[in-house]
């Protein structure tokens, strides 16, 4: 299984190139547009890895992050 990469940013066009140089390097990718998404899908895909944008609008990268710190199964 490929490790999982979760891509977080409100900027359609570098979650897309970003998504495409990530799957060419052999990563499964998933997308999401806002903090809130990201907590669900993280609580989904359970990912490797998180590339988190700091400046999103609504939940920032800043409160993400929080949340995800404070949780035990995101913590690590």
């Amino acid at each position: 299984m490929n490790p999982a990469v979760l891509l977080v940013d409100d900027d359609r066009e570098i979650l897309e190139m970003t998504e495409l140089l990530l799957r060419a390097s052999g990563y499964s990718v998933r997308l999401a547009g806002s903090g809130e998404e990201a907590l669900f899908q993280v609580h989904e895909l359970l990912p490797d890895l998180i590339l988190l944008d700091i400046n999103i609008p609504g939940l920032d990268g800043w409160e993400t992050l929080r949340v995800l710190k404070e949780d035990e199964a995101t913590a690590g």
